[in-house]
Order: C-alpha cells, then sequence, then structure tokens
C-alpha cells in the first residue's frame, strides 16, 4: 500500500524512518513490514521462536522505489 504521511517505519538497522504518501510499503494487520524494495523492517527480524516467515516476490516502480531510497539515504 501506499504509506500515510509521517507514518514511522524502524527498518533493520534500528533506523527510524518519516514516510511520505509516495512511499510504498509491505503491511501486516500488524503494521509496516517493509518498505518496498529497498529494506524489511525490524518487526521482520527472525529470531529462535519465529514459527512464520514471508517471502516476498513483487515488481515496484523503479522510479517510486529509488526516490524513496534517495529521500531516506538508504
Amino acid at each position: 500500500r501506499q504509506a500515510v504521511a509521517w507514518e514511522s517505519f524502524v527498518d533493520l538497522f534500528d533506523t527510524e524512518h518519516i514516510l511520505t504518501e509516495q512511499d510504498i510499503v509491505i503491511c501486516d494487520e500488524q503494521g509496516i513490514l517493509a518498505l518496498a524494495g529497498i529494506v524489511w523492517g525490524k518487526r521482520s527480524w527472525i529470531s529462535n521462536t519465529t514459527t512464520r516467515i514471508l517471502i516476498e516476490i513483487a515488481q515496484f516502480d523503479p522510479v517510486v522505489v529509488r526516490k524513496t531510497a534517495m529521500r531516506l539515504g538508504i
């Protein structure tokens, strides 16, 4: 889905990002899991208690992905 303006996302490297409506996110019922085509989020981390995984196969608009990555410095 498209992110909501000022929505917060914490990536795997524990960096918080503030998103805009132009950013594409991968979500579940609890919130954002990843920035589409860029980086997975802290909530997606695998641990010894992990029982389910999600494998993403997708194609996103490369221009949108690149603009998000550049704006966020990723």
